[in-house]
């Protein structure tokens, strides 16, 4: 069986992790022998607001679902394309949090539109017998400067 672990990244970007299964069903430890960059701007028409490009990641999970067939385990990061960018511009989400235009909302706006890329690409996945979930990576804890937020 395929395990894949799906989650978001900071900012616009996402990230997933396939957790490998050796040879003989077991999980192994340790998680990635290979790490695969799906742009953002392969996966949506980036010049128009939250449209995915299905067919290219829909082309995506047929070779990562073949892939992960025959690999240890596989990470894959995806970009956010035209999801979640325009927000990120909108409120200076791309700044940072120490920009005085900076906007928690925007932030949480810009997190719910690369959510929504997101589920493409896991339904895509899905589709395909890649069991996927999502993860927040807020959910290991973060950083500003120098200490833990």
């Amino acid at each position: 069986m395929r395990w894949m672990l799906l989650g978001l990244a900071a900012g616009t970007g996402a990230t997933a992790v396939l957790l490998g299964r050796s040879r003989h069903g077991r999980r192994r430890p340790g998680g990635c022998a290979l790490v695969v960059k799906l742009g953002g701007a392969a996966l949506t028409m980036k010049q128009t607001f939250e449209t995915p490009n299905r067919a290219s990641i829909d082309a995506s999970a047929e070779a990562l679902a073949l892939a992960a067939a025959n690999s240890a385990g596989i990470c894959v990061v995806h970009g956010a394309g035209s999801f979640g960018h325009f927000q990120a511009r909108e409120f200076s989400v791309s700044k940072g949090a120490a920009q005085p235009s900076f906007s928690w909302l925007g932030f949480a706006l810009t997190r719910q539109s690369v959510g929504r890329l997101n589920q493409l690409v896991l339904d895509a996945l899905l589709r395909r017998g890649v069991a996927a979930v999502s993860l927040p990576p807020f959910a290991t804890g973060w950083r500003r400067g120098d200490r833990r937020a």
